[in-house]
């Protein structure tokens, strides 16, 4: 207290001082030296010029490191606490990519559908630092979460439609229709032919399919061929295949786009954004003194 009161008016005492320096020197030459009048004008003129540019450069000053003050606060954390703090999201972004990739023995990349885990702290960490890649997660674990149900609804659909259609227990239908809702194969690159009076489909991974016998009645084959036809190229529309499609699609779009994410937070050493959990902020430049 008794130090600012001190620096106070030794600041006053200085600006009365460079007015007196600035004006009054160089008024008392002029008038001891019997100097015309326009002189002394000049001189005033000039000596209000430096008291003006003097006061506005330091009402610039006070502004100036208030800014200063208002940009770098927060700049500056704890170093130790910082790095833990990042250690965290490094630990969970390497985490995560195991949860949706991982490496067998051979080397050999494995696709996995598991939720990934997300704490408390981890989603207040991932919304404040990385807000889209936080968004990318909760979308991933809502369609990975329902994974077990739609792929039992799919075996059923499929079960369903090879019953609609009539075809013996003994079919291999199913499978064929299987391989077409995953996307291993599609009805036009199959391979369709009659194998001892049996309908039979080859497909991926030269996998044969025996659908079932043909009619007997040469008039009945061409619409049953039709029905097979349309049913396993129609077979997208079944609602329960078509809520395991989008789910599956939504999967492959977010996989790559995950991994990309997950492997750049890994390297990330610092964050212009913030969260909750961040250390606390300390300012770097102290608050400007008002003059």
């Amino acid at each position: 207290m008794g130090f600012g009161w001190a620096s106070n008016v030794t600041d006053r005492l200085a600006r009365i001082g460079f007015i007196l320096a600035v004006f009054g020197v160089p008024t008392a030459v002029i008038v001891l030296k019997h100097q015309p009048a326009w002189l002394i004008a000049l001189a005033g003129t000039i000596a209000a010029f430096g008291i003006w540019g003097e006061g506005a450069y330091r009402a610039w000053a006070v502004q100036f490191y208030r800014a200063a003050n208002a940009a770098t606060a927060g700049r500056y954390r704890d170093p130790t606490a910082y790095a833990n703090h990042m250690r965290d999201l490094q630990q969970f972004a390497h985490a995560a990519q195991d949860t949706i990739l991982q490496k067998n023995r051979n080397g050999v990349d494995i696709e996995l559908i598991a939720p990934i885990r997300l704490t408390d702290a981890t989603r207040e960490m991932l919304d404040g630092h990385a807000p889209a890649l936080f968004r990318d997660l909760q979308e991933w674990n809502a369609v990975t979460e329902h994974d077990g149900r739609d792929y039992y609804a799919l075996q059923v659909a499929l079960d369903t439609e090879q019953e609609r259609l009539g075809l013996p227990p003994s079919s291999d239908f199913k499978g064929a229709l299987y391989q077409v809702t995953v996307g291993e194969n599609t009805p036009t690159d199959m391979e369709w032919f009659v194998n001892q009076g049996n309908l039979t489909a080859r497909g991926a991974r030269n996998v044969s399919f025996q659908i079932a016998p043909l009619p007997s009645r040469h008039g009945e084959v061409n619409a049953f061929i039709q029905t097979i036809w349309y049913s396993i190229t129609h077979i997208s529309e079944v609602p329960e295949v078509a809520v395991y499609l989008k789910r599956t699609n939504t999967r492959k779009r977010l996989r790559p786009e995950l991994q990309s994410a997950l492997g750049r937070l890994e390297l990330t050493h610092d964050f212009d954004s913030e969260c909750p959990l961040c250390p606390a902020r300390q300012s770097l430049v102290p608050s400007a003194r008002a003059s």
